[in-house]
């Protein structure tokens, strides 16, 4: 793997798997993991609904960027990070991800997306009354999208790989190996 000691980046719209898989991946690369929406929580101490609520999408999208910033000055010891969906949908981040590391787009499609995250109550993007979840999504999906492609990768996952063999296949990737299966 190139860039042995710089961050991997997840990044890709809600509900893709990045805090899911970057555990996962973090513990078999032996690696740290970081979920940038947990560092803002843990920064504010309240949670990303109750910031949109009190402190408005704005703000939660500046600390965001706050945080980037911070684990971008520490790469010496590589971490797997889950990034928040909205992170690499500012032109501000992408000089500090790829300064300081790979990034790989977890690719679902919009149906993939919407089966994840129907039922999730914690997600102020989606907490929209007055438009359907799924045309939600795929509004949002399609306005994300070219930010998303920037990454050194694109990784499209499949619903039928357990999340060990979606780590397998990643490592896969990200060493360069060729993927025929």
């Amino acid at each position: 793997m190139k860039k042995q000691g710089q961050h991997i980046y997840l990044l890709g719209f809600m509900g893709c798997g990045k805090s899911t898989l970057g555990r996962f991946l973090a513990n078999i690369l032996k690696r740290p993991f970081a979920d940038t929406d947990v560092l803002v929580e843990v920064k504010m101490g309240m949670s990303v609904l109750t910031i949109f609520e009190q402190l408005g999408e704005k703000r939660f999208r500046e600390l965001e960027l706050e945080v980037l910033a911070g684990l971008a000055a520490d790469c010496a010891h590589g971490k797997v990070i889950a990034l928040g969906g909205g992170t690499p949908v500012r032109e501000k981040a992408w000089p500090l991800l790829q300064s300081s590391g790979r990034t790989i787009y977890l690719q679902r499609t919009p149906d993939q997306l919407y089966t994840h995250v129907r039922h999730s109550n914690h997600r102020p993007v989606l907490q929209r009354g007055d438009e359907d979840m799924q045309l939600h999504i795929e509004n949002l999906l399609h306005d994300r999208d070219p930010w998303y492609r920037r990454a050194d990768y694109i990784f499209p996952c499949e619903d039928s790989w357990d999340v060990e063999e979606t780590a397998e296949r990643l490592i896969n990737l990200l060493e360069g190996k060729n993927e025929n299966n």
